[in-house]
């Protein structure tokens, strides 16, 4: 799915699950920094829109937008909810990275080997 000139990603939570979107074109760096994003978003206990709008309904066809529970969407970022996600993101990119930080829990969160 490619979101050009739309949100930097989507978290989607339903009842049972969640789902986080990306550009489909996005490199793997930024992929990985906009889910550590939406997970922010989850362990800070933020919350988004209950409502799925026009444009996520196109977005989203294959996705039964009726049983969405709350939408997070990645793009304002003078947010304080959207800059506490950024900053927690970031905190974890560099972890993973970090030979100062790293540590069985960081692989095993992160899926580094």
């Amino acid at each position: 799915m490619t979101l050009q000139g739309l949100p930097c990603g989507l978290w989607l939570q339903f009842h049972d699950h969640d789902e986080i979107v990306c550009h489909a074109d996005s490199s793997s760096y930024h992929v990985d920094q906009t889910i550590m994003h939406e997970v922010g978003h989850m362990v800070l206990g933020h919350g988004g829109s209950t409502a799925a709008d026009t444009t996520l309904r196109e977005l989203c066809p294959d996705i039964d937008l009726d049983a969405l529970e709350s939408v997070m969407k990645r793009s304002n970022f003078d947010d304080d909810q959207e800059g506490e996600a950024e900053t927690f993101a970031d905190l974890l990119m560099s972890a993973a990275v970090s030979r100062y930080r790293r540590s069985s829990a960081m692989h095993d969160f992160l899926g580094l080997t």
